[in-house]
């Protein structure tokens, strides 16, 4: 349908180039409308197009975000396990400053985040709490300071089993509605709520934000990456992936 509309619109547009004997100022206005009717059926019904719309509209207004990280580990872990894990990312980090310490918790900062280390009864957990701050700028420090303290997390504990999640909240309007509700605007979506999986992950979208689930902290942050990059191949999956 859409190749259609394509095609009808460019042989429209070439006839009224090659034999319109209308001014100037009319053909110009009328190209104008031939390109808005293009630009808006390719918005409105495909998803590479909309990404990369939404791309530009990102990295001009900046919108807010709020994200949050967390790493939960079960096992026989008490307060030495704290303080080692504790004792290790401050000597990997050369920039890293104690926050706050006592024996079931640290804080940490690192850069521009403030990684917490808790134990509660035989779970320890990494955890990033509200880093809110514009989309650009959380989109780089989970692209760059989350992704080198994940690889330093799986330095250090190797082959435990562990479960793991990022939540992205978008404070002011969320890119990714577009996908699945084209034409009905984000104000006016009162309830939204869909989950799948990328291979083994899972993946939760709502009105307001995005969050992504693993047992894999490589998985997890190459999700990350490739969603809130607005990329298109994540989408490309979905679309591949059976029904």
């Amino acid at each position: 349908m859409i190749l259609i509309v394509f095609i009808s619109l460019g042989i429209l547009l070439i006839a009224n180039l090659f034999f319109s004997t209308a001014p100037l100022f009319q053909n110009l206005i009328l190209y104008g409308s031939y390109i808005y009717l293009l630009i808006t059926i390719l918005y409105r019904h495909t998803n590479r197009f909309h990404l990369w719309i939404r791309k530009i509209q990102f990295k001009i207004r900046n919108y807010d975000v709020m994200w949050n990280f967390q790493i939960r580990m079960s096992g026989e872990y008490n307060d030495q396990s704290v303080e080692e894990l504790y004792n290790f990312l401050l000597k990997t980090n050369s920039s890293a400053q104690t926050i706050h310490s006592s024996p079931r918790r640290k804080v940490i900062k690192i850069k521009s985040i403030q990684p917490e280390i808790r134990l509660d009864g035989d779970i320890i957990s990494i955890s990033l709490y509200d880093h809110q701050m514009s989309y650009g700028r959380a989109k780089k420090i989970i692209d760059k300071e989350l992704s080198e303290l994940i690889e330093s997390i799986i330095t250090k504990i190797g082959n435990v089993e562990y479960d793991c999640f990022i939540k992205v909240v978008f404070l002011e309007q969320n890119p990714f509605l577009g996908m699945f509700l084209k034409g009905i605007r984000s104000k006016d979506i009162v309830s939204f709520n869909v989950s799948f999986k990328r291979g083994k992950e899972k993946i939760r979208i709502t009105n307001e934000h995005i969050e992504f689930y693993s047992n894999s902290l490589s998985s997890l942050n190459n999700n990350a990456k490739d969603y809130l990059s607005l990329s298109y191949t994540p989408i490309k999956e979905i679309k591949k992936s059976p029904t």
